[in-house]
């Protein structure tokens, strides 16, 4: 299988809000904070591109 094209990339961290900082300051990303309490992340017109949510361990 060829994988062409990610719609988005969703990852855990126990340190999600951070994200909110490291998004725009480091990747440049334009950051939002969701009602589920998930950092979303983009780059282009997508709605998101990364999405951070908050888990018990980085994965």
């Amino acid at each position: 299988m060829l994988v062409k094209t990610l719609g988005y990339v969703g990852v855990e961290s126990p340190d999600a809000k951070e994200w909110l900082a490291f998004g725009p300051e480091v990747l440049g990303m334009e950051a939002v904070e969701a009602a589920s309490g998930s950092v979303l992340l983009r780059i282009d017109d997508a709605d998101h591109r990364l999405a951070v949510h908050h888990g018990d361990r980085n994965r």
